[in-house]
């Protein structure tokens, strides 16, 4: 969902700047970076970021990027004009101090090099120890759009967006549980469709305090261009920060279905 700014940076330069940080890589003397000031370790940062897309594969795009609220799969390196995916709804499981917690699972065009961004999707939000679930699209960097429709945690959802002639992409969201079905079309002559994600999303990372409760995610039918996300070389997002974990698992036999399980630092 829209909202809070995230950043993208190759796993492995996020590894060595952090062990840089702390000191503690285990070989060697320790580097000329770790003995520099604060000012200098910036500077090695803002270079990291300048080079947030040097770790690619054969396609020239990257294999795995790190976010501090993303976890999931996306195609980038070419232009693509539709994405789909299905999920089950999920449970969020009450543990310790985890009183609040809200995740948001969909399926976008746009916004991995770019900032506008098309998606679609549902949330499930703990709130006094149960799942309330949710619905939106967006348009970013417009506002998020309310969708009204009655979602239960374990309904299996399908969401799709698809982009046709002048701009015009169209929107659809279908609870196959229950029957229910939005779609919209929107108009964005700007989209750069240089990418297409599919996402389980921590919307509060920037805002936390505390450790959010753990829940899991599994992704089918999971389209590009109508070809299995897996024939695509797929970039695999994780999201690492302080307080959460989550990467995507091994494609199925299918090469269209994954899953995302998101775990608190420390928790099993």
């Amino acid at each position: 969902m829209a909202g809070d700014e995230f950043r993208l940076v190759p796993r492995k330069e996020v590894d060595a700047l952090g062990a840089m940080n702390r000191g503690d890589l285990r070989s060697g003397p320790r580097p000329v970076a770790a003995q520099a000031s604060g000012a200098l370790l910036c500077v090695v940062a803002a270079t990291l970021l300048a080079v947030a897309f040097s770790a690619c594969g054969s396609s020239g795009a990257p294999t795995e990027m790190v976010t501090s609220r993303w976890s999931g799969l996306a195609a980038v390196g070419s232009r693509f004009s539709a994405v789909s995916a299905a999920w089950r709804q999920p449970t969020i499981e009450l543990t310790g101090s985890a009183i609040q917690t809200s995740y948001h699972f969909w399926v976008g065009l746009g916004g991995i090099r770019s900032w506008p961004r098309e998606e679609i999707g549902t949330g499930s939000r703990l709130d006094k120890g149960a799942t309330v679930c949710s619905a939106w699209y967006d348009m970013f960097p417009k506002r998020s759009v309310v969708i009204k429709m009655v979602i239960r945690p374990g309904d299996l959802m399908a969401a799709s967006v698809a982009r046709g002639s002048n701009g015009i992409f169209e929107l659809t969201l279908v609870d196959r549980t229950s029957g229910h079905s939005f779609a919209t079309e929107q108009r964005d002559p700007t989209a750069h469709l240089d990418s297409a994600e599919i996402v389980a999303d921590w919307p509060s990372s920037k805002r936390a305090r505390t450790a959010p409760a753990p829940a899991r995610v599994q992704f089918m039918e999971c389209l590009v261009d109508g070809r299995p996300i897996g024939r695509l070389s797929p970039m695999s997002i994780d999201l690492a920060n302080e307080l959460l974990d989550a990467s995507p698992s091994n494609l199925g036999l299918d090469r269209a279905s994954f899953s995302v399980a998101l775990t608190p630092v420390g928790g099993s």
